[in-house]
């Protein structure tokens, strides 16, 4: 399907899956260093994941893709990228959807002021008309249990929802793929999830194959 800006789901989605493939294998993981009282000495074997720096590396690859896309390039004067960047929302909003309210309620309290996408391309803060604002994703990738891979599904349905976002991924690294097919197919017995907009994307490292859930 395509939206008002020409650009379709297949186009979003495989330009993400791009962006993965381009991502390096030191930005997946990184070496912990080694501390002696207080000093850093050197690196030891473990290895972790660096959730901010793998976003920041994922943010040069896709932007050099649209870039340089045909179908995409054209937009990039009408758009432009954000990470973590404040978006309101309104604790009383309301669905048509009995079942988005129903889940909505299980993780927007009074108290949630807001939300902060991990990833947008959008026409910049002030607007918000579907035509301005294209794609939001949200990241993990650090080890995810059921309660946070729930919340940040919701939020990427939420942005499509209430703030207009064309298209949104959860995206998904260093993660066992079947436990991620797990909590997915978990999270949609009880949850909104939008079909046809989101997509949850996961990848187990560096060298697997992409995988767009369904």
């Amino acid at each position: 399907m395509r939206n008002d800006q020409g650009i379709s789901e297949m186009d979003i989605i495989e330009t993400v899956k791009a962006a993965l493939n381009n991502v390096p294998y030191d930005y997946y993981v990184v070496h912990n260093p080694e501390e002696r009282n207080g000093q850093i000495t050197g690196y030891s074997r473990d290895l972790t994941q660096a959730e901010q720096s793998f976003v920041a590396r994922f943010y040069h690859e896709i932007m050099r893709i649209f870039e340089k896309s045909p179908g995409i390039k054209d937009y990039i004067g009408h758009y432009k990228m954000d990470t973590e960047l404040y978006k309101k929302i309104v604790y009383s909003y309301s669905s048509e959807n009995q079942l988005y309210n129903k889940t909505r309620k299980k993780y927007i309290t009074e108290k949630s002021q807001g939300v902060y996408p991990d990833f947008v391309f959008h026409k910049g803060q002030e607007f918000n008309k579907k035509e301005d604002q294209l794609l939001s994703i949200e990241f993990k990738a650090k080890p995810i249990i059921k309660k946070y891979f729930e919340y940040d599904l919701f939020k990427v349905n939420l942005y499509i929802e209430e703030l207009n976002f064309q298209h949104g991924a959860y995206v998904i690294v260093n993660n066992d793929n079947k436990l991620v097919q797990k909590l997915f197919k978990e999270y949609k017995m009880s949850n909104y999830y939008d079909a046809e907009k989101c997509k949850v994307i996961c990848r187990q490292d560096s060298k697997s194959d992409i995988l767009v859930l369904e």
